[in-house]
C-alpha cells in the first residue's frame, strides 16, 4: 500500500528544510530569543549568590537561547535533520563543570526559551521567562538560611564536655564532624549555626585552658542533623 521509498523520503524531508521561513519571521524568533537570554542573565546576575560571579556563564545563557532558537528553525518540518540532529547532540560531552545546580537551571531555562521562541510561541516564550523570572526572584531574596560555619578548634587538653556547654550557650544548632589526637594535640571540627555573634563563641572558647587556636570558616551548605 505505501510504496514510498527512501530516496522519496530523503527528497521530502530536503525540501523542507527550514520550513522556507521569511526574514521577518526569522528576525523576529532571535530577536525575542534574545531579549528572552536577556532578561534570563539579568536574573542570574540579580539572584546569584555565590562568592565569584561567572560573566562567562551568564553570556552563554544568553548565546543558547539564540543558538536553539536557529537550530528549531532549521529542523522544523524535516524529519531526517531532526533525527540526525538528535543523534549529533547525543555524542557532545561537556567537560566544563557546573558547580552550582542552579546554574543548570538556568541553562536548562535558557534552552527552553530558545525552543519555543524556534516555534514561533511568543506569547508563550514572554510570560514564561517573567513567571520564571520572578519566581526566581521571590525565591532567592524572601527564603533565607542561616549561614553555616566550621568551627575548628586546637588544644592541648580535652574540652569536649565544657565546648559542648559553650556551644549551646552561642549555637542554635550544632554538630561535631571530626576529631583527632596528635602528639598529645586535639583537633575537634563541629559544623554550627549562631544565635548571635561569632567572636563571642570564640572569646568564651579562647577561656578554656590550652586552647592553642580556634577558627570559624562560613560556607556554603546546610547543617545536618546528628545522628
Amino acid at each position: 500500500m505505501f510504496n514510498l521509498k527512501l530516496k522519496d523520503l530523503i527528497d521530502l524531508n530536503a525540501s523542507s528544510i527550514g520550513a522556507n521561513y521569511s526574514l521577518s519571521f526569522i528576525l523576529t524568533n532571535v530577536l525575542i530569543a534574545l531579549f528572552c537570554g536577556l532578561v534570563i542573565y539579568a536574573i542570574y546576575k540579580r539572584t546569584y549568590s555565590g562568592a565569584l560571579f561567572s560573566k562567562n556563564l551568564g553570556i552563554t545563557m544568553i548565546i543558547v537561547s539564540v543558538i536553539t532558537s536557529l537550530i528549531v528553525m532549521a529542523i522544523s518540518g524535516n524529519l531526517a535533520l531532526s533525527l540526525g540532529m538528535i543523534g549529533a547532540l547525543s555524542i557532545i560531552r561537556f567537560r566544563t563543570p557546573v558547580k552550582d545546580p542552579k546554574d543548570l537551571a538556568f541553562l536548562f531555562w535558557s534552552v527552553t526559551e530558545g525552543i519555543i521562541c524556534g516555534v514561533g510561541a511568543y506569547q508563550l516564550a514572554l510570560v514564561s521567562v517573567v513567571f520564571i523570572g520572578i519566581c526566581l526572584w521571590i525565591l532567592s531574596k524572601k527564603i533565607v538560611l542561616k549561614t553555616p560555619y566550621l568551627l575548628v578548634i586546637h588544644s592541648t587538653k580535652d574540652h569536649a564536655a565544657d565546648l559542648v556547654k559553650i556551644l549551646e550557650k552561642h549555637c542554635s544548632k550544632f554538630n561535631q564532624r571530626s576529631s583527632s589526637i596528635a602528639h598529645n594535640e586535639y583537633e575537634l571540627v563541629y559544623e554550627v549555626s549562631m544565635k548571635g555573634v561569632s567572636q563571642d563563641l570564640l572569646k568564651d572558647i579562647q577561656k578554656l585552658g590550652g586552647i592553642e587556636k580556634s577558627v570559624m570558616v562560613s560556607y556554603e551548605g546546610d547543617l545536618d542533623e546528628p545522628r
